[in-house]
């Protein structure tokens, strides 16, 4: 085998192997070998299913593409499957390959979109084997031609790697050996490729190698002992802060990485700083590239005042000495300002290259109470919540409110949207934060998301509690729909869940749309919710739409045309958010 890696007694293998790496135009040869490999070993037949396998593709290639955002290719078909799965399952980034799998084996219609790949990936990936014999052959012909010869080579000293048998391949007995005796060399060849491969269409993105599988536990311990160090030693202890918040830390604080890990996948000092606990500003700030003008000269200058005082255990900065190839003397010679453009030769050019990935930059801190990301499961002391206060919530759409059940639980008993409707504990534990959507007016929520942060919200819904169950409530909120145009997929005052933003094909979705100059014939309001589809006009260079039409579920054409919208009227149309589920307002829930 090449690139220094050699296993004894089996050549005709590894110069077969090495010729299929050799051609790194597509992902899917990496993918499909690193599956077979993976499924070889845990499967105690040699037979494996070919669904099975595009299954485990799409759980090794989506730590690459989800949670470290990686390109497999402008086109990769792979890449674009792995997308429209993580869309519909509400799956996380760093889903565990485990969930991954579940979701797709449960799922029809993601399994429809990995069968894609049976029409030409097990086949051409055998074309090393065959390449005499595929001389001259057209291409329609060569996944047949392919089929036939891995079946009738199992009879030679060279046979291939499997052959086909009723939608499994059947792995060669000797070839399923050495994948098994071989399989943590073979792996990590396969793997060098793959990160070759990925280098080469991710350029300047840093620790691609790295980047292959889901996130490794992080190494924050010494990061946590180099800041208890320093901070009793500031000149001013109110300087040793949150630079986010600008609170004072106290003896317990978390690390935050300033560039996203997911992003650097390193936990190196320079790029790491002491936040607060309580509200927990990790949560607060995710994966988000922070506001650099406002935040880079912090970080400079909590590093500058960090690298004073333990200059005399140069020992522990390193990873500064490192990165600004500088030693520590030098280092503080160049004083706040000489630092901070130290760090702005380097953060800078790597933001740039995270927001081309697709990480959303200018983050900045704000009270919990006016932000979605409270959701996301942090551990804290503090797990118990304060018990919520019931709000009335009033808006310009509202009905004539129902009455509110308090004793009666009768199945036919209806509460009010209303009534469910909270305000945010002072202090929330993990528990509220897993059960609680923030709540919006339509009209609210379709004004508040266009500039990209979401609106303060009017109060909070306890959605699990209303029968919803998903794992994951991110951009998710609740509000209120007033109207029968979308009966029955939405009844009419029905408290329903939406996500912001719309990412994907609008088409056949159910959405929220605005646009100035327009009124929806039920509210009055220049926005509505109804099903979206559009038709395209394609020519040689691009596209554009020849029409936008929302539809309302409702059949009755009468009371509810459809309104359909020409291409001049389209300009100023904005998709606010997706429908996702309708509460059950049921007594009996509750």
């Amino acid at each position: 085998m090449n690139d220094g890696i050699v296993l004894p007694n089996h050549p005709e293998k590894t110069v077969y192997l090495g010729q299929v790496f050799d051609d790194r135009a597509t992902s899917y040869k990496f993918f499909w070998f690193l599956a077979i490999l993976s499924l070889a070993e845990k499967e105690s037949a040699n037979a494996l299913r070919m669904a099975d396998l595009f299954t485990e593709m799409a759980a090794l290639a989506w730590h690459p593409v989800c949670l470290y955002r990686l390109s497999l290719g402008g086109q990769d078909t792979l890449q674009n499957a792995v997308r429209e799965i993580q869309r519909t399952s509400t799956l996380e980034p760093d889903a565990t390959s485990a969930e991954i799998r579940r979701f797709v084996e449960e799922s029809v219609a993601a399994r429809v979109k990995l069968n894609y790949f049976k029409r030409h990936v097990p086949t051409r990936f055998l074309t090393p084997w065959f390449r005499e014999n595929l001389r001259g052959v057209v291409d329609s012909r060569r996944d047949a031609l392919i089929a036939r010869l891995a079946k009738e080579s199992q009879q030679t000293a060279l046979a291939s790697p499997y052959w086909f048998d009723c939608g499994s391949i059947r792995l060669n007995d000797s070839w399923r050996g050495f994948f098994v005796e071989n399989r943590v060399v073979v792996q990590s060849f396969a793997e060098h490729h793959l990160a070759l491969y990925l280098q080469a269409r991710n350029p300047n993105v840093p620790g691609v190698v790295n980047k292959l599988r889901a996130r490794p536990e992080r190494q924050l311990a010494a990061a946590h002992q180099f800041w208890r160090i320093v901070r009793t030693d500031f000149e001013k202890p109110a300087e040793f802060q949150d630079i986010y918040s600008g609170r004072p830390l106290a003896d317990s604080f978390s690390i935050d990485h300033f560039l996203p890990w997911s992003f650097v996948v390193h936990d190196l000092l320079w790029n790491l700083t002491p936040v607060a606990i309580d509200p927990p500003t990790n949560s607060l700030k995710s994966d988000r590239l922070p506001d650099l003008d406002l935040y880079l000269p912090r970080l400079a200058k909590l590093h500058f005042a960090a690298i004073k005082i333990a200059r005399k255990q140069p020992r522990l900065l390193e990873d500064y000495t490192d990165c600004f190839k500088q030693d520590v003397p030098r280092l503080l010679a160049l004083g706040e300002d000489g630092l901070e453009g130290k760090y702005r030769e380097v953060i800078v050019p790597q933001t740039q290259i995270a927001i081309n990935l697709g990480f959303k930059p200018g983050w900045k801190w704000k009270m919990p109470s006016g932000t979605i990301e409270l959701f996301s499961p942090k551990e804290s002391a503090e797990e118990e919540a304060i018990p919520p206060k019931v709000q009335q919530v009033s808006s310009a759409e509202s009905k004539p409110q129902l009455p509110v059940i308090t004793a009666s639980h009768e199945p036919e008993d209806v509460i009010s949207p209303e009534s469910v409707i909270v305000q945010f504990p002072e202090r929330a534990g993990k528990e509220f934060r897993q059960k609680h959507l923030p709540y919006y007016s339509l009209k609210v929520a379709a004004g508040g998301f266009i500039a990209g942060d979401a609106p303060d919200p009017e109060g909070w819904v306890n959605v699990v509690r209303l029968g919803f169950s998903r794992r994951s409530f991110k951009g998710m909120f609740a509000t209120r729909v007033v109207g029968k145009s979308m009966e029955p997929t939405i009844n009419d005052g029905a408290l329903c869940v939406f996500r912001n933003p719309v990412e994907g094909s609008r088409q056949g979705r159910v959405v929220l749309v605005k646009k100035r100059h327009f009124s929806d014939p039920e509210t009055g309001g220049n926005f509505t919710v109804k099903r979206y589809r559009s038709t395209k006009v394609i020519d040689e260079n691009s596209w554009r739409h020849d029409a936008i039409e929302l539809i309302p579920d409702n059949p009755d054409r009468q009371k509810y045309p459809v309104i359909r919208l020409a291409p001049e009227d389209c300009e100023d149309l904005q998709v606010i958010a997706e429908f996702v589920a309708m509460l059950d307002l049921k007594s009996e829930k509750l």
